[in-house]
């Protein structure tokens, strides 16, 4: 989307679905239970043998994106394998570097409509089809965000509307943007602290004021976890 109107138009809409009150609303206890999944699985294999920290942030990342996009898990963390989506998901990373140096390839290999360069494509574009479907039926919970945005680009203030073909799109590029955002930022971050003792020390401390029962506003005045993190995503 290259039209500042319709860009600005398609902000407002997902404006309210986006919003830190209807996350924590509608999400937070859903993240919170699959981050204590995820943190006892990498403790038990970390006291066990040598424990892949990327692949356990693929798997948490790939759930939680998934169930806001479709509004159900497909449990990959709980049940730590691989599916289709994530193959998917890491061919279209990988193949990504190849495309951006080899342009005229892709594009000549796309035309000839090789199987190599369009499944995983079309594949992510399906599961925005998903998404679509999902946001208009009354079978799903009313907070996943496609069907809030879907609601909100239909009352009398909208500034601009949704076509499925538009979530359609949306969907499949949150998909792909923000999963393997997600799971490098983590991986980056906690590589770095684990590298500094003297900064995993403070951290380990200051997390410890936490009462037991804490929630993500309680997370938030936590002033050196906060600022590492900042300085992570700016890194």
């Amino acid at each position: 989307m290259i039209d500042s109107k319709l860009h600005i138009a398609r902000r407002k809409i997902f404006a309210n679905a986006f919003s830190k009150s209807f996350l924590k609303t509608n999400w937070e206890d859903e993240v919170k239970r699959k981050v204590i999944i995820v943190v006892k699985k990498i403790k038990r294999d970390a006291l066990r043998k040598e424990m892949d920290i990327l692949t356990f942030f693929t798997f948490i990342a790939t759930d939680i994106i998934i169930h806001l996009c479709f509004g159900k898990s497909f449990k990959t963390l709980e049940n730590e394998q691989k599916t289709q989506y994530i193959e998917d998901l890491q061919y279209i990373v990988h193949v990504s570097f190849i495309r951006i140096e080899f342009p005229i390839l892709f594009a000549i290999g796309e035309f000839l409509y090789i199987p190599f360069l369009q499944t995983s494509d079309e594949r992510i574009l399906e599961y925005g089809i998903v998404a679509v479907r999902n946001a208009k039926s009354q079978s799903y919970t009313k907070s996943i965000i496609f069907r809030k945005a879907l609601a909100e680009s239909k009352t009398e203030n909208a500034e601009g509307s949704m076509t499925d073909i538009d979530i359609q799109r949306e969907a499949s590029s949150f998909l792909v943007a923000d999963t393997d955002t997600i799971v490098i930022s983590l991986t980056f971050l906690v590589y770095n602290i684990l590298r500094d003792q003297n900064l995993q020390k403070q951290l380990e401390d200051e997390v410890d004021t936490l009462r037991k029962d804490f929630e993500a506003k309680d997370v938030e005045e936590l002033v050196m976890l906060n600022a590492v993190i900042n300085e992570g995503l700016r890194l």
